[in-house]
């Protein structure tokens, strides 16, 4: 598991809460954390003290990253009054390195020739998985639409979708299959892949909607792919005061992810759908692969926490709303 991945899982406040709750280990409650010290790791992991100790060694930016922390002093002392009198901090010592119940985890992501890190491993995994198909209503294939961004952005999308679908019919000499085609180049100027492609990645059938599966910030960048187009053709037909043809019209599509204007919102929308995909569906998309990037607390609330919903609530509560947006 490369550090991005522990990263992403670890911070995953559902699914370490739910590891906590089903391993059966002693932590030190201590101002609200449940902690643990290198001696105690070291039993769990039935390793020696010194294999921690080189493993903090090696880690120690991330494991603090992900709680671990020295205690001296006042706080020493205080969490040795409030603990359990049969733990053995080693009363001489003046600073002991504890571990929050996140950073004993990432331990375990760490360790190796350890069996029982290897179970931790795959139990934070399994643990992982479990949670958000079980907060996700059992299938991932929607769970952009727990999002409170994504009815708007799917709205907002629909009437930029409609205007660049006119613009074509009434500006471009193609025929009938001329938005197929320009669809796909959308897509490939925003995320690299072909309609077919991207339905072939997340499973879809014939009757899915590719877009009603689209995170919030891959859908405003379509819609400002589709209108920066629409603007450009209306542009040069009124230049020219004739339709454009097939490869006038393509022409306009070259270097629109390097387009100083589209460019950062591109970009965003192909961090958020490779990381966001790799995470929640376990889909990789490898054309945009190198945009996968370590989830934060706030992108599982986002999806799995009380801000998200599901759809039909969402739209039950924001009814009013979403008519405006979808009449605008």
């Amino acid at each position: 598991m490369d550090k991005k991945h522990r990263v992403s899982v670890l911070n995953n406040d559902f699914a370490v809460d739910k590891v906590r709750e089903n391993l059966s280990i002693s932590t030190i409650l201590y101002k609200g954390e449940h902690l643990l010290t290198v001696r105690q790791v070291a039993n769990f992991y039935e390793v020696d003290i010194r294999t921690i100790e080189n493993t903090i060694s090696d880690n120690r930016s991330e494991l603090e990253m992900n709680g671990m922390k020295v205690l001296s002093g006042s706080d020493l002392a205080d969490l040795r009054a409030k603990s359990d009198s049969e733990i053995n901090f080693g009363v001489k010592s003046r600073f002991l390195t504890v571990f929050t119940f996140r950073s004993f985890l990432n331990v375990g992501m760490l360790l190796k020739g350890s069996t029982k890190a290897q179970q931790i491993r795959q139990l934070i995994l399994d643990t992982a998985i479990s949670v958000v198909n079980e907060r996700a209503g059992g299938s991932t294939k929607y769970i952009n639409q727990r999002d409170e961004n994504f009815l708007p952005a799917l709205f907002k999308n629909e009437n930029y979708n409609d205007r660049f679908k006119q613009v074509l019919t009434d500006h471009v000499n193609m025929g009938q299959g001329k938005f197929p085609k320009f669809n796909n180049m959308v897509y490939n100027a925003v995320f690299k892949e072909s309609a077919q492609k991207y339905k072939e990645i997340l499973n879809l059938d014939k009757r899915d909607k590719s877009r009603d599966t689209m995170y919030s910030e891959v859908l405003n960048a379509i819609s400002s792919v589709e209108n920066g187009v629409a603007a450009l053709v209306e542009q040069k037909f009124n230049e020219t005061g004739k339709k454009l043809s097939k490869e006038e019209a393509e022409e306009l599509f070259e270097g629109l992810d390097k387009n100083p204007f589209l460019k950062p919102q591109i970009e965003d929308a192909r961090t958020k759908m490779a990381s966001f995909d790799a995470e929640f569906r376990r889909k990789n998309h490898t054309s945009i692969a190198e945009y996968i990037s370590p989830l934060n607390q706030e992108a599982y609330e986002r999806f799995l926490g009380k801000k998200s919903k599901e759809l039909r609530e969402r739209i039950n509560e924001n009814l009013e709303e979403f008519k405006r947006l979808k009449d605008k």
